[in-house]
Protein backbone atom coordinates (compact mmCIF):
# COMPACT_ATOMS: atom_id res chain seq x y z
CA UNK A 1 0.00 0.00 0.00
CA UNK A 2 1.27 3.50 -0.99
CA UNK A 3 1.25 5.80 1.57
CA UNK A 4 3.44 8.49 0.71
CA UNK A 5 0.69 11.17 -0.27
CA UNK A 6 -1.09 10.06 3.16
CA UNK A 7 -0.03 12.54 6.20
CA UNK A 8 -0.52 11.53 9.58
CA UNK A 9 -1.18 13.40 12.39
CA UNK A 10 -0.15 12.36 16.27
CA UNK A 11 -2.29 14.52 18.45
CA UNK A 12 -1.01 13.73 21.93
CA UNK A 13 -0.33 15.55 25.34
CA UNK A 14 3.19 14.69 26.99
CA UNK A 15 6.40 15.94 25.63
CA UNK A 16 8.20 12.67 26.78
CA UNK A 17 10.88 11.30 25.22
CA UNK A 18 10.98 7.80 24.17
CA UNK A 19 13.50 5.63 27.10
CA UNK A 20 14.96 7.24 29.93
CA UNK A 21 14.17 8.82 33.45
CA UNK A 22 11.82 11.00 32.02
CA UNK A 23 10.58 8.48 29.46
CA UNK A 24 7.47 6.47 28.76
CA UNK A 25 8.26 3.31 31.35
CA UNK A 26 9.63 5.35 33.89
CA UNK A 27 7.31 8.33 33.76
CA UNK A 28 4.06 6.12 32.94
CA UNK A 29 4.65 1.98 33.95
CA UNK A 30 4.31 2.23 37.93
CA UNK A 31 0.58 3.64 36.72
CA UNK A 32 -0.13 0.86 35.00
CA UNK A 33 1.30 -1.45 37.80
CA UNK A 34 4.60 -2.30 36.94
CA UNK A 35 7.56 -2.78 39.73
CA UNK A 36 10.54 -1.62 39.33
CA UNK A 37 12.36 -4.19 37.76
CA UNK A 38 9.32 -4.20 35.06
CA UNK A 39 9.83 -0.45 34.40
CA UNK A 40 13.47 -0.81 34.01
CA UNK A 41 13.20 -3.98 31.48
CA UNK A 42 10.47 -1.73 29.73
CA UNK A 43 13.01 1.01 29.12
CA UNK A 44 15.35 -1.39 28.33
CA UNK A 45 12.85 -2.94 25.48
CA UNK A 46 12.11 0.93 24.21
CA UNK A 47 16.08 2.20 23.91
CA UNK A 48 16.41 -1.24 22.08
CA UNK A 49 13.27 -0.43 19.48
CA UNK A 50 15.03 3.25 18.92
CA UNK A 51 18.38 1.40 18.19
CA UNK A 52 17.26 -1.03 15.70
CA UNK A 53 15.26 1.61 14.34
CA UNK A 54 18.35 3.67 14.33
CA UNK A 55 20.95 1.32 12.88
CA UNK A 56 18.07 0.27 9.85
CA UNK A 57 16.94 3.36 8.84
CA UNK A 58 19.29 6.36 10.09
CA UNK A 59 17.13 8.17 11.70
CA UNK A 60 16.95 8.95 15.25
CA UNK A 61 13.65 9.96 16.92
CA UNK A 62 13.93 8.66 20.45
CA UNK A 63 14.46 12.11 21.74
CA UNK A 64 11.54 13.86 20.20
CA UNK A 65 8.97 15.65 22.52
CA UNK A 66 6.03 13.80 22.49
CA UNK A 67 7.77 10.42 21.30
CA UNK A 68 6.93 8.73 24.77
CA UNK A 69 3.25 9.24 24.12
CA UNK A 70 0.77 6.47 24.89
CA UNK A 71 3.68 4.25 25.86
CA UNK A 72 5.76 4.98 23.04
CA UNK A 73 2.94 5.09 20.35
CA UNK A 74 3.95 8.55 19.75
CA UNK A 75 7.58 6.85 18.53
CA UNK A 76 6.37 4.66 16.43
CA UNK A 77 3.45 7.44 14.67
CA UNK A 78 6.51 9.48 14.00
CA UNK A 79 9.54 6.56 12.88
CA UNK A 80 7.49 4.30 10.92
CA UNK A 81 4.67 6.92 9.19
CA UNK A 82 6.05 10.55 9.19
CA UNK A 83 3.08 11.87 11.76
CA UNK A 84 3.72 15.15 12.45
CA UNK A 85 2.72 15.61 16.28
CA UNK A 86 0.20 18.33 17.05
CA UNK A 87 -0.68 19.28 20.84
CA UNK A 88 -3.29 17.34 21.93
CA UNK A 89 -4.71 20.80 24.62
CA UNK A 90 -4.33 23.22 21.20
CA UNK A 91 -6.17 20.47 19.30
CA UNK A 92 -9.49 20.18 21.64
CA UNK A 93 -9.37 23.74 22.69
CA UNK A 94 -9.74 24.72 18.67
CA UNK A 95 -11.91 22.08 17.93
CA UNK A 96 -14.12 23.66 21.02
CA UNK A 97 -13.93 26.68 19.82
CA UNK A 98 -13.52 27.71 24.18
CA UNK A 99 -11.64 30.52 22.41
CA UNK A 100 -14.68 32.34 20.08
CA UNK A 101 -16.90 31.69 23.91
CA UNK A 102 -14.16 33.42 25.95
CA UNK A 103 -13.99 36.27 23.48
CA UNK A 104 -17.19 37.09 23.60
CA UNK A 105 -18.30 36.72 27.55
CA UNK A 106 -17.27 37.30 30.45
CA UNK A 107 -16.35 34.84 33.59
CA UNK A 108 -15.59 34.42 36.96
CA UNK A 109 -13.83 31.28 36.62
CA UNK A 110 -12.53 28.52 34.58
CA UNK A 111 -12.61 25.44 35.94
CA UNK A 112 -10.71 22.41 34.98
CA UNK A 113 -9.54 19.05 36.22
CA UNK A 114 -7.64 15.51 36.46
CA UNK A 115 -7.97 12.86 38.47
CA UNK A 116 -5.00 13.19 40.16
CA UNK A 117 -2.66 16.24 40.13
CA UNK A 118 0.83 15.50 40.03
CA UNK A 119 4.37 16.33 38.34
CA UNK A 120 2.93 14.87 35.45
CA UNK A 121 0.06 17.33 34.66
CA UNK A 122 2.39 20.79 33.92
CA UNK A 123 4.08 18.24 31.09
CA UNK A 124 1.55 19.39 28.44
CA UNK A 125 -1.49 17.85 29.94
CA UNK A 126 -5.11 19.42 29.13
CA UNK A 127 -5.07 21.06 32.65
CA UNK A 128 -1.57 22.52 31.58
CA UNK A 129 -3.73 24.16 27.99
CA UNK A 130 -6.54 25.73 29.89
CA UNK A 131 -3.79 27.37 32.41
CA UNK A 132 -2.16 29.15 29.64
CA UNK A 133 -5.04 29.91 27.78
CA UNK A 134 -7.05 31.41 31.63
CA UNK A 135 -3.74 33.47 31.21
CA UNK A 136 -4.45 35.10 28.15
CA UNK A 137 -7.53 36.26 29.31
CA UNK A 138 -6.70 36.80 32.84
CA UNK A 139 -9.15 34.04 34.51
CA UNK A 140 -8.16 32.39 37.34
CA UNK A 141 -8.21 29.26 37.50
CA UNK A 142 -9.95 26.45 39.90
CA UNK A 143 -8.53 22.89 39.77
CA UNK A 144 -11.10 19.91 40.67
CA UNK A 145 -8.97 16.67 41.13
CA UNK A 146 -9.19 13.67 43.51
CA UNK A 147 -6.04 13.64 44.34
CA UNK A 148 -3.59 16.57 44.56
CA UNK A 149 0.43 15.20 44.82
CA UNK A 150 2.07 18.39 43.79
CA UNK A 151 2.76 21.66 45.84
CA UNK A 152 0.02 23.92 45.47
CA UNK A 153 2.35 26.69 45.41
CA UNK A 154 3.65 25.43 41.45
CA UNK A 155 0.31 25.41 40.71
CA UNK A 156 -0.91 29.08 41.73
CA UNK A 157 3.09 29.90 40.35
CA UNK A 158 1.47 28.73 36.50
CA UNK A 159 -2.15 30.46 37.22
CA UNK A 160 -4.57 28.24 39.01
CA UNK A 161 -5.80 30.57 41.89
CA UNK A 162 -6.77 27.12 43.93
CA UNK A 163 -7.23 23.20 43.89
CA UNK A 164 -10.41 21.72 45.02
CA UNK A 165 -9.30 17.83 46.24
CA UNK A 166 -12.44 16.04 46.64
CA UNK A 167 -11.43 12.55 47.58
CA UNK A 168 -11.74 11.64 50.74
CA UNK A 169 -8.39 10.69 52.38
CA UNK A 170 -10.02 8.22 54.98
CA UNK A 171 -11.67 6.02 52.19
CA UNK A 172 -10.00 3.73 49.98
CA UNK A 173 -9.57 4.67 46.27
CA UNK A 174 -12.34 2.39 45.37
CA UNK A 175 -14.53 4.35 47.83
CA UNK A 176 -13.75 7.51 46.26
CA UNK A 177 -13.93 6.42 42.64
CA UNK A 178 -17.31 4.99 42.83
CA UNK A 179 -18.70 7.84 44.93
CA UNK A 180 -16.54 10.72 42.75
CA UNK A 181 -20.17 12.73 41.49
CA UNK A 182 -21.25 12.76 45.56
CA UNK A 183 -17.64 13.51 46.67
CA UNK A 184 -17.40 15.93 43.21
CA UNK A 185 -20.43 17.80 44.11
CA UNK A 186 -20.25 18.09 47.93
CA UNK A 187 -16.73 19.47 47.54
CA UNK A 188 -17.51 22.01 45.36
CA UNK A 189 -20.88 23.29 46.53
CA UNK A 190 -18.41 23.53 50.36
CA UNK A 191 -15.85 25.18 48.57
CA UNK A 192 -17.98 27.99 47.13
CA UNK A 193 -20.14 28.58 50.20
CA UNK A 194 -17.28 29.34 52.15
CA UNK A 195 -16.23 31.98 49.36
CA UNK A 196 -19.90 33.33 49.29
Amino acid sequence: MDLSKIRFYAINDVKNPLYGTNGAAYVYAAQKGADEELIHELDEGLKNLSYIFEKTYGDDFSDVPGSGAAGGTGFGLKAFLGAEFLSGVEFILELSEVKSVLDSQQFDYIVTGEGRIDDQTLSGKLIQGVMDLAKKYTIPVLAVCGKLEVSLDILTSNGVRDVIEIGDPNKPLEYNMKNGKTLLENSVAAYFEKRF
